[in-house]
């Protein structure tokens, strides 16, 4: 049984390609699956009706702390990025936070749990899930203290 094969689209740079540039680019090389670190609104549309997985993160500390102190802005995040796209965009996965630091701890699963009730509410739990992706020194740092 063959598996999806999933490509990062990192959109920092100069002289990219179009967001239907590399939708065309995954789509003629097979890609099933796309990871975006922000909702970028240009990607989400070129998406739409591609067939390609995507997870979407909500964005770097700052979007991560002002989902988890606001359950409204989990709602709004939600309405705005996943129910304005979803099902046309096959949403899997909403990233909270990519990689944050020790400092960001507090806010990570706060934030996930007001994009998860946000989700529930948007009638979605059942088809996108929720998750984050931490610093591996973040895991050392606490097997270092489950040690002591």
């Amino acid at each position: 049984m063959g598996g999806v094969h999933g490509v990062c689209y990192g959109m920092n740079g100069d002289n990219l390609p179009s967001q239907s540039e590399v939708v065309q680019l995954y789509k003629s090389n097979g890609i099933g699956a796309m990871r975006i670190y922000s909702p970028d609104q240009k990607a989400l549309d070129a998406l739409r009706g591609s067939g390609i997985a995507v997870i979407i993160d909500v964005g770097g500390s700052g979007a991560v702390a002002n989902l988890a102190n606001n359950p409204s802005a989990a709602a709004d995040w939600v309405r705005d990025n996943v129910q304005a796209y979803w099902p046309n965009v096959i949403i899997r996965y909403i990233a909270v936070g990519n990689e944050l630091g020790p400092g960001d701890m507090g806010t990570i699963l706060p934030a996930m749990q007001n994009v998860y009730d946000a989700l529930v509410s948007a009638g979605l739990s059942n088809s996108i899930k929720v998750s984050t992706a931490v610093r591996m020194d973040v895991i050392t740092d606490s097997m270092n203290m489950a040690n002591n």
